[in-house]
């Protein structure tokens, strides 16, 4: 009967933005210049330990009980580069941001700085989860390398890996042949790939199901390209459920949960924007999959990560 919240931080730019020279700062909207904030974070810390402060600060998070750091975001941080993080249309219409991700674009698909390598190496250490969402293919194929390298030197112990709201990509690209529209493609770097899937299974993590159309089929209707096209979110969901299951190796639903994104400000589709909705999509939910599996997706996978993954200090 109780509530529980748990802590987790999305953007490792939440560390700080002070490291240099190798980053170039980039402003988050047109015409502001965020600049790194000089001597304050910084103090104490002289040459040849210029990464301390990013792990301190990590540490001290972890001690104060956050459980997962998401290591891009909306913008490229110290710790990594980025994909598109905000659908076409409010990314156009109201956000007004004019940053688009490239994917053959090299200074855009580095991966982790080595700040960021240092950052995956003591969340690894430290039981912090890893949350790859918002991350490139360079980024998340980096800290596949890394874990496994930790596992190797660890037998017996567990680093579940997530995306923690977000689609399949394989389903993106399925949806760009039923419609004919390519021009968005850049947007299906957000989901994951089959490679990314069969990690976190793997890892023993999750891909928590992200309640946004556009992200889960890279359909909206607001879009002149899409127009006559009619979605539902529940039917979204369930068909990427059904869609990155089949690209698992145990096709068990084990590695799948829910990952609303419901922060206020997501495109969320009318017949799943409220919690008070969710009862509706376990019901549809129920015609295909046994109470089991549905209680897997909706709490059992999630609790398993944290357990594994979330280490006292």
């Amino acid at each position: 009967g109780k509530i529980v919240f748990v802590h987790a931080i999305e953007g490792s730019h939440a560390l700080g933005r002070n490291e240099k020279p190798e980053v170039i700062f980039i402003p988050r909207k047109p015409g502001k210049h965020h600049q790194p904030v000089e001597g304050v974070m910084g103090r104490g810390y002289g040459e040849g330990k210029r990464f301390d402060r990013y792990l301190d600060n990590l540490v001290a998070l972890k001690h104060r009980g956050v459980c997962m750091l998401t290591l891009a975001y909306l913008f490229p941080n110290e710790i990594s580069d980025c994909v598109e993080g905000i659908a076409e249309y409010p990314k156009v219409n109201s956000f007004k941001y004019d940053r688009v991700y490239d994917p053959v674009n090299e200074e855009m698909n580095k991966g982790l700085s080595p700040l960021g390598k240092e950052v995956v190496k003591k969340m690894l250490e430290i039981g912090m989860i890893i949350d790859l969402m918002h991350s490139t293919d360079a980024a998340r194929r980096q800290v596949y390398e890394l874990h496994d390298e930790w596992i190797a030197k660890h037998p017996g112990e567990y680093r579940p890996l997530t995306f923690s709201h977000g689609g399949s990509r394989a389903l993106h690209e399925k949806y760009h042949q039923k419609t004919g529209v390519t021009k968005y493609s850049h947007h299906k770097y957000y989901g994951a790939s089959r490679e990314d899937i069969l990690a976190i299974e793997r890892s023993g993590g999750v891909i928590g199901i992200i309640m946004e159309n556009w992200w889960l089929t890279g359909v909206d209707t607001r879009l002149p390209e899409f127009e006559g096209w009619e979605m539902t979110g529940i039917d979204c969901v369930i068909e990427t459920i059904f869609d990155i299951n089949e690209q698992t190796e145990k096709k068990d639903f084990s590695c799948i949960s829910i990952g609303t994104d419901f922060d206020g400000f997501t495109d969320t589709p009318p017949d799943l924007f409220l919690y008070e909705q969710m009862g509706n999509l376990q019901e549809k939910m129920r015609a295909r999959l046994t109470e089991e599996q549905i209680e897997r997706i909706f709490n059992g996978n999630a609790l398993r990560m944290l357990e594994l993954g979330w280490k006292t200090m």
